[in-house]
């Protein structure tokens, strides 16, 4: 049983590294001084990254819990645990949208990178259950958190771009 705990974060440890890793990287080769961003603060990736540190022990201290028969099913839901903080921790590291007078870029560590022209936003709707924007641009719907910083400022900008956004949207946001 020990084993499973060390096999598991052997694999989980690369692999949350080399997400930030990447979207650090990508990040920091696409900001401008010209461009505005929006993006994770400082104190919610600091909460996220001490979540998924709390839920990896989590996952493995229950590697070592007392020998019984549903030493599995603690031993999963551990696993579980941890690869959600970890996938909360590496949205929080890697999102990031970056806008100025021509496009919209959004960058995140699931999937590929995705880009609009101001022209092809067609509507900004707003989801009060996941609390995120969502632009939709063509057949692409880019997606931002209602609580990153720089919400507040990209909600001005589409308003002044005349794109129509749901009246509890522009008060809840002010």
């Amino acid at each position: 049983m020990e084993i499973a705990g060390e096999i598991i974060g052997g694999i989980l440890s690369p692999m949350l590294v080399a997400l930030l890793v990447r979207g650090v990287r990508r990040n920091a080769q696409q900001t401008n001084l010209l461009r505005k961003k929006v993006e994770c603060s400082f104190r919610l990736k600091s909460f996220a990254l001490l979540a998924a540190l709390f839920l990896a022990a989590i996952a493995v201290l229950s590697c070592f819990a007392e020998k019984t028969e549903d030493q599995w099913s603690g031993l999963l839901a551990g696993g579980f645990a941890a690869l959600g903080g970890a996938a909360f921790c590496v949205d929080c590291f890697c999102r990031r949208l970056v806008y100025d007078e021509h496009q919209i870029l959004c960058f995140s560590a699931w999937g590929s990178d995705q880009h609009a022209l101001w022209e092809e936003v067609r509507e900004v709707s707003y989801s009060p259950l996941c609390q995120w924007f969502v632009i939709h641009a063509g057949k692409r719907k880019i997606r931002i958190y209602e609580f990153m910083d720089g919400a507040r400022e990209f909600v001005e900008r589409v308003e002044s771009q005349g794109i129509n956004i749901p009246v509890i949207v522009s008060t809840k946001i002010r």
